[in-house]
């Protein structure tokens, strides 16, 4: 029995684990192989626990060419700061849309280095 109820919770723990792993990888490859663009905050969501504020949340934002996108769980005053309806970079691939500020900049490689390297 408890070797079961261990399996349970064990399986529960990898969907989790795959979960926020794949969320982290569209993330990712959007930074690398989508294209920058801009989006306007739409409005900010602030989580809570048994109805009371947690002082985290996300916003949820939208590129000109209507791709909503959200971001992951930040400062909820941190986020606000930057103000509904202002513009933000993303990065979008596909049908995903991520902030700048969940996957950091894109890395630009110098290409002077790489002929020194070469070299």
């Amino acid at each position: 029995m408890t070797q079961m109820i261990g399996g349970i919770v064990g399986l529960f723990g990898l969907g989790l684990l795959w979960f926020s792993g794949s969320r982290a990888n569209s993330a990712v490859l959007a930074r690398r192989k989508g294209y920058r663009t801009t989006a306007t905050i739409q409005r900010f969501v602030e989580r809570k626990n048994s109805g009371k504020p947690t002082g985290r949340g996300y916003m949820i934002f939208e590129t000109e060419d209507r791709k909503r996108g959200q971001s992951l769980d930040h400062n909820i005053k941190k986020l606000r700061r930057l103000g509904s309806g202002s513009q933000i970079v993303v990065f979008v691939r596909r049908e995903d849309v991520w902030w700048e500020g969940d996957t950091g900049p894109r890395i630009k490689v110098l290409r002077y280095f790489l002929k020194m390297t070469d070299s």
